[in-house]
Parts: structure tokens; sequence; C-alpha cells
């Protein structure tokens, strides 16, 4: 059976056949991608911070996803939010984004495995920020009630002073206080 009502996932707008926590492009949707990957073209300001990995995270890039995802399983919003990445935050309120967040209805995420990491630079949308960071492959199931449908996508994570960061897909569709569109 394939899950296929409209929600909000992690703040994004989803529809049909495949979701994201962070993606690539414009079009986020439930199964069977996450995506906490960079793309784009950016229409905000730069940022000339820079992330500081001077110092090694505590927990593994793959132990990060896996505790991000718990995070969205569990519904806490706000520490997910603290898991933006910073220069996203200043671009995304923390009440704005737990709002959207609840209002919405995601899948859930089970069974969260990692198969796979890497390193690769990625841009960091809404900024003019090219950043490393480590590309976790991981499967997982969704879920909805007792549909479930099993899902396999690769996450970034950024070392920031020493802790793993997620990349949102598409700050702007925060613009003007209201969450993104379906």
């Amino acid at each position: 059976m394939t899950v296929r009502p409209r929600y909000m996932f992690a703040g994004l707008a989803v529809t049909g056949a495949i979701f994201a926590i962070a993606g690539c492009g414009s079009t986020q949707a439930i199964a069977p991608t996450v995506r906490a990957s960079a793309s784009t073209s950016s229409t905000a300001p730069a940022s000339s911070s820079k992330p500081a990995a001077t110092k090694t995270p505590s927990q593994s890039a793959g132990d990060a996803v896996k505790a991000l995802l718990a995070k969205v399983d569990a519904r806490q919003w706000g520490p997910e939010w603290d898991s933006v990445y910073p220069a996203q935050q200043s671009l995304v309120p923390r009440a704005l984004y737990i709002s959207c967040s609840a209002a919405s209805a995601p899948p859930g995420v089970k069974d969260v495995s990692v198969t796979a990491t890497y390193d690769e630079t990625i841009d960091i949308p809404g900024t003019s920020l090219h950043v490393p960071s480590t590309a976790v492959s991981v499967s997982m199931t969704l879920y909805h009630g007792t549909t479930t449908q099993p899902d396999k996508e690769t996450l970034h994570m950024v070392n920031v002073d020493g802790m793993w960061k997620w990349i949102i897909s598409d700050p702007q569709g925060y613009a003007g206080g209201k969450c993104p569109a379906g």
C-alpha cells in the first residue's frame, strides 16, 4: 500500500511518493527520499561566516542522522530546529519552524540503519556558502498509522564547531512568516 496523503515533513511540503528533510530542488514530497543535501541558487543575503570544523563531534555523522530522524519521529520540532545549520537559522525563525512542523502530519520514521558515509562539498541553500559535509546513506521505514514504506536516502551533515548540523532545502519557503507551500 502506498502512502499518498499530503503532509508537511520537518516543516517542508510533502505529497505523494517523496519526502524531504532538506532536499535538492523545489519539490519536496513522502518516501522514497529524505534529503539533507544542498543544491541551489540563493536569493538570501550571503553569510560571511564559515563553518568552524575545528572540533571533532562527539558522535559520528551517522549517529547524528539517526538522532535527527528520531527527533522527527518524536515530533521534537524545537530540538530539530536547534540542529539546523546556523546561517539558515537566521532565515527560518525557530517559532515559525515549530509552528509549521506541528501543523503538519508527517510520516513517522523507524528502523533507521546507516549503510555508508563519505565526504562531499555542498552549497547551503539561502546562502553563498559552499562547505564540506559528510554524506550519510541510510535505509529506514516510513509509516503513517499501519501503512509502512521502505526508504533509502542520503543526507548531508555539516560539522560546525564540533556539532553536526543539517540543511533546510528551501529556507525561502518560510519567507514572510509563512509555512512552505505544498
